[in-house]
């Protein structure tokens, strides 16, 4: 009877270690699993139960009870495996959710063109093909627009590296070993990037004013000639992700760590621009 009701709790606690992380695992992750995979890890405590029997069934009750925590370490292994495996679909979901928020090409094509039915909507080969017909009417604007997107990058490079150079003499002309001085050094270099972030942000207003007059002419055309789908794919390919891009890595990081949002101008073509 004693051995019985030790089976009953050595059940009942791998059924609550499973339910225990569910509760703590989002339902997406589980989706990503596979169903082999599910009834593997719901089945292992019934497996790991039935080796326990079968290979402690000639041994004693003192001899039994020594050799439970060798398969309840089985268990545990099973466990911290399956959280791994877990884990890893959690950061490839953020990875995905990333490149759909940060890359508009990469956003269509995890959201569309992994779908079949997108053919239907998207007709690429007509963007291609068909540049000539739908770009027409709007070339002195695109023009317009490469020309101020050149202008404006050099101002900005100018900006930037004039800021982060004079920064970094502040910073060299200080006293590391002075506690003093860390405080008012730090303020003044955050000046000093916080002027010139404000700088690049009215002259990147001033892109999204021009590309939104690109976007403006070319929309209509793509509608009309390659069907409305194809506009809104260009739309997505150019805007989502288009600061960040233009930015570079040093200087959106800048952005990301003193919290400055994009021009309202730039966040009202696309809230991941």
């Amino acid at each position: 009877m004693l051995m019985r009701i030790f089976y009953f709790i050595f059940i009942i606690f791998i059924f609550l270690i499973n339910v225990t992380e569910c509760k703590r695992k989002p339902h997406f992750v589980y989706s990503e699993l596979g169903k082999e995979l599910i009834l593997a890890a719901r089945g292992y405590g019934a497996t790991v139960y039935e080796e326990y029997i079968n290979a402690t069934e000639s041994l004693n009750p003192d001899e039994r009870e020594a050799a439970y925590p060798d398969f309840l370490k089985n268990v545990t292994i099973w466990d911290g495996n399956l959280q791994k495996m877990l884990q890893n679909c959690s950061q490839i979901q953020l990875r995905i959710e990333n490149l759909k928020k940060y890359d508009g090409d990469m956003k269509l094509l995890l959201e569309k063109d992994c779908n079949d039915r997108s053919q239907q909507t998207i007709n690429y080969p007509c963007l291609g093909h068909a540049t000539d017909k739908w770009a027409a009417p709007c070339l002195k604007i695109i023009d317009d627009y490469n020309e101020t997107r050149a202008e404006i990058n050099d101002k900005i490079y100018t900006i930037y590296t004039g800021a982060i150079n004079h920064a970094e003499k502040i910073v060299n002309g200080s006293d590391p070993d002075d506690a003093k001085q860390f405080l008012p050094t730090k303020i003044i270099v955050q000046n000093i990037l916080k002027k010139a972030l404000n700088q690049i942000l009215e002259l990147e207003s001033e892109k999204c004013r021009r590309l939104s007059a690109v976007l403006s002419c070319i929309s209509p055309q793509m509608k009309k000639i390659c069907r409305p789908g194809a506009a809104d794919a260009m739309k997505t390919s150019l805007l989502v992700g288009y600061l960040r891009n233009e930015r570079g890595i040093s200087l959106q990081t800048h952005f990301e760590q003193f919290d400055i949002d994009p021009d309202s101008i730039c966040l009202a073509l696309d809230r991941d621009i």
